[in-house]
């Protein structure tokens, strides 16, 4: 898959997940009268969406927890510079300024 179809499926799947997150709610007065639901059964369908987005997080943070971080295949010889700081970020504790 070449970058800019990678780049056109990730601004298809951002559009989407923004469309569900935040026209959902936009139009909760119209799904409460078209499927005659409480203020708590539209709370619970709205809340079930970031339900689904929190499963597949904790599912994704333990992939890499288990894997590792993965650096992107290539990167290092288009940008030789994404190596290091690759190399860096993954190797070096982060410094704080309040630590």
């Amino acid at each position: 898959m070449s970058a800019t179809h990678m780049l056109l499926a990730a601004s298809a799947a951002q559009a989407g997940v923004s469309f569900m997150v935040l026209g959902l709610p936009s139009i909760g007065p119209q799904l409460r009268s078209e499927f005659d639901l409480s203020l708590a059964g539209l709370g619970a369908l709205l809340a079930a969406m970031q339900l689904g987005s929190g499963l597949a997080l904790v599912g994704a943070g333990r992939a890499v927890d288990r894997l590792g971080p993965a650096r992107p295949p290539g990167s290092a010889r288009r940008w030789p510079w994404s190596a290091w700081c690759w190399r860096r970020s993954c190797t070096q504790r982060p410094r704080y300024s309040w630590a």
